[in-house]
């Protein structure tokens, strides 16, 4: 059963990594910035990586004018999570799943029903990788429940 979960899970996380890939080659496209290396790699763990390939300095200084200007932009409208999900809140490392808004800050609930819920910066959370969603999928079926 591991293994047919940690295969799914490698699965969606690559068409998420190609449709990231597609996203940002139009994104810089649109600017005028070409990638020709842009390409998905999976690491030998199965995580997903963008990789950019060879810049020339021109368009590398485009795409640094282009990050630094919309980063601002970026922080301001980052998507609030639906309930429920999975999170890594990466200034403690915990997993935990998204439960609702605290001020300007997210609430998070342990996946593993480890401990009290807490808040999280959401500059400080990220999407967790193949193997802490798998991790979080087998507690949940070891403890006989969702989450």
């Amino acid at each position: 059963m591991t293994n047919e979960l940690l295969a799914q899970r490698r699965a969606e996380h690559f068409e998420q990594a190609r449709t990231a890939c597609a996203y940002l080659g139009s994104a810089l496209n649109s600017i005028g910035v070409a990638l020709p290396g842009l390409k998905v790699e999976q690491t030998e763990s199965g995580d997903c990586r963008l990789a950019l390939g060879s810049l020339d300095i021109d368009p590398g200084k485009e795409l640094a004018f282009a990050v630094l200007t919309g980063a601002s932009v970026l922080h301001a409208i980052k998507a609030v999570p639906t309930a429920g999900e999975l999170l890594v809140d990466t200034s403690t490392g915990r997993l935990g799943r998204f439960r609702g808004m605290e001020g300007e800050r997210w609430r998070l609930a342990g996946s593993f029903g480890n401990g009290e819920p807490w808040t999280a910066d959401p500059l400080k959370v990220r999407e967790p990788t193949v193997n802490e969603r798998v991790r979080a999928d087998m507690a949940a079926v070891i403890g006989g429940k969702a989450g």
